[in-house]
């Protein structure tokens, strides 16, 4: 499943014309380019350095620090900070996150920071805090045309600790938040520091922050915002809940890349859980037919998995961006065949001609787990049954034997799981002990009896054939 994302190996192909070129060619010019860094040093001009800071990708797209010296603390956000914002909010999108995290500022006092606003304009900051209010901000139709996005939202909070007031601009909130209006929700994000605006609150001054994205911890079920007990169960493990909107877009899709931050986080998130705690959450079976059909109704919800384990698989995490931020460094994937019961589950629908792949036994799911049990190895051919608490995320496709023979281009569609680690499951014993033994006397009861029938039977036929040979051998009169 996610070779594709993380491939765990290499294959040595041989050098042939077709690949000598283009190596070779990758070899000029990176000569070419040393050469160029080597005779800028000799005319004492230094070569160009890898971006180190957010402030440095910033300059590099523009946004110099002409653009934070227009800046004036104590106006209004829209005085003078629109053309920076938006021309921010345009390029966060498109850092990755680990690098937010390597780039962000040492944790302050928020009252610091409002105090030192003027030399710390475009930091990044990390956030947490409880929002207060939301409102959509349009952009005028010829900036919006240019920036390819057409407005943004201003989202009110309290940061944590201390309350201090602060605004974030972001291009995305969580989908089931509303656009404009009261929302009290735990948050966090990944914040550019602007100016202090010229709001005030109990705690001070107002900061302004523009950011990529929201993320969203809930404390509470909330049937308005589809919030879940497992959702509030995830989230207190630490895993963004505003994910989900990214599992969504990507359903019925292979895995790539741009699936690595809700994987990994969730698949950190059940791995912090304690195993009794993740146990007693409410759960119930698999709906295989639902998940096929309506996959967002039950999208972070946790499920009781059972079924029959035919593959496991050790997935290396290669990279160490990944592997540092979510301890992380494997997993293993599994393979495992649920039960139907009277469900039967055909991939299409069937024309003249041509049938579907249908299922009426065991459908294949995939499950991410952090380990295995003792006894349980990685290999194919795994006749094993076991059991796990596990939480749905998503459809993702593959290319399977079963589904391909009725059509090369179909893939088949899977529900994806994430658990902490299967338990094997006892074969149980078709009846009771009781029973056992009640069978097992009548048994040895039946096989006494038939026993001494045939003994009997074969005493009488003897005693008849001694009787007929004294007869025969009576002497004549």
């Amino acid at each position: 499943m996610t070779q594709a994302i993380f491939p765990a190996r290499f294959c040595r192909q041989p050098m042939t014309i077709r690949r000598i070129v283009p190596l070779s060619l990758t070899l000029v010019v990176w000569l070419s380019g040393s050469m160029k860094a080597d005779a800028a040093e000799s005319a004492g001009k230094p070569a160009e350095k890898p971006v180190s800071s957010l402030r440095g990708l910033l300059e590099l797209a523009g946004i110099d620090e002409s653009y934070f010296r227009n800046l004036t603390d104590g106006q209004p956000l829209e005085a003078d900070a629109g053309e920076t914002l938006v021309r921010i909010l345009y390029r966060l999108p498109s850092v990755p996150v680990a690098k937010l995290e390597k780039w962000r500022h040492a944790p302050m006092e928020w009252s610091d920071v409002a105090s030192r606003a003027a030399s710390l304009r475009g930091e990044l900051f990390g956030l947490k805090g409880l929002s207060r209010e939301v409102r959509r901000v349009d952009l005028p139709a010829e900036l919006a045309r240019r920036l390819e996005f057409d407005h943004y939202y201003r989202v009110s909070l309290d940061l944590q600790p201390g309350g201090h007031p602060a605004v974030v601009c972001t291009r995305q909130l969580p989908r089931a938040w509303p656009e404009s209006g009261a929302c009290r929700e735990r948050i966090g994000a990944w914040g550019v520091l602007l100016k202090v605006t010229g709001g005030k609150g109990k705690d001070g001054a107002e900061l302004a922050f523009a950011s990529p994205r929201l993320m969203w911890y809930p404390d509470r079920e909330a049937a308005g915002l589809g919030v879940e007990p497992s959702h509030v169960f995830l989230a207190s493990l630490g895993m963004d809940v505003a994910l989900l909107d990214d599992m969504r877009a990507r359903d019925r899709g292979e895995l790539t890349s741009q699936d690595n931050e809700w994987f990994y986080q969730l698949l950190a998130a059940v791995g912090r859980a304690r195993p009794d705690s993740f146990e007693q959450q409410p759960s119930r079976a698999v709906p295989v037919a639902a998940l096929l059909t309506e996959p967002d109704s039950q999208r972070g919800r946790i499920f009781r998995l059972s079924g029959g384990l035919r593959r496991i698989t050790r997935i290396e995490v290669t990279d160490a961006e990944v592997a540092e931020r979510f301890g992380i460094d494997h997993y293993f994937e599994l393979d495992v065949f649920v039960p139907l019961g009277d469900e039967v589950i055909r991939l299409g629908e069937p024309q003249a001609g041509r049938d579907v792949p249908t299922f009426s036994n065991r459908y294949p799911v995939t499950v991410c787990v952090r380990s295995l049990p003792p006894g349980l190895l990685p290999g194919q051919d795994q006749r094993e049954e076991i059991e796990l608490q596990a939480v749905f995320a998503r459809l993702w496709v593959f290319r399977s034997g079963f589904v391909s023979s009725f059509d090369p281009n179909q893939l088949q569609p899977a529900p994806l799981f994430f658990g902490r680690e299967p338990r094997v499951v006892e074969r149980r014993p078709m009846i009771s002990t009781p029973m056992a033994r009640a069978f097992f006397a009548a048994t040895v009861a039946l096989l006494l009896l038939g026993g001494l029938a045939l003994w009997r039977w074969q005493s009488s036929e003897a005693a008849v054939h001694r009787k007929i040979v004294r007869r025969w051998r009576r002497p004549g009169l």
